[in-house]
């Protein structure tokens, strides 16, 4: 059974093709984050992840593989000074550009979910530009064999 039951593949693949590929030259993170971040369900399973994350501390963070959404460090950026994105797909990092550059923006829900977890005062705007300012650099990484 898929992760999300109500989230829909594009035209011609699977839910079972999504869980793994080895195709990244046709990966759209824009699809991707429109259609496993943005819904409301996101927040609902990714709750596990976000706790356990938002317990994360030290100066310095590289998430390895963020792929094109940087709900994996949102937690651990209030604990750190400096965090590195990384992928292998260079869509995924251009895609990470654009939003570094303020021409993306994170989905809110999980951004509030996080703040929630906080309790703090802040919008999801002020929080993603925290975590724009405590991000030194986007890499190219490769962990394949």
């Amino acid at each position: 059974m898929p992760f999300f039951p109500q989230m829909t593949a594009p035209l011609g693949v699977s839910m079972e093709d999504l869980t793994e590929t080895r195709d990244y030259a046709n990966f759209d993170p824009y699809w991707y984050v429109k259609h496993y971040v943005a819904p409301d369900e996101a927040v609902i399973g990714m709750q596990t992840d976000l706790d356990h994350l938002h317990k994360i501390g030290g100066k310095r963070l590289l998430d390895i593989g963020t792929g094109p959404t940087i709900h994996n460090v949102i937690s651990a950026s209030r604990h750190l000074d400096e965090i590195f994105l990384s992928d292998y797909a260079p869509q995924n990092l251009e895609y990470l550009q654009k939003w570094l550059k303020k021409d993306i923006s994170e989905p809110t829900k999980i951004m509030d979910y996080v703040i929630s977890l906080e309790g703090c005062k802040m919008t999801a705007e002020q929080r993603e530009n925290e975590i724009r300012e405590k991000v030194r650099g986007i890499l190219p990484i490769v962990v394949t064999s």
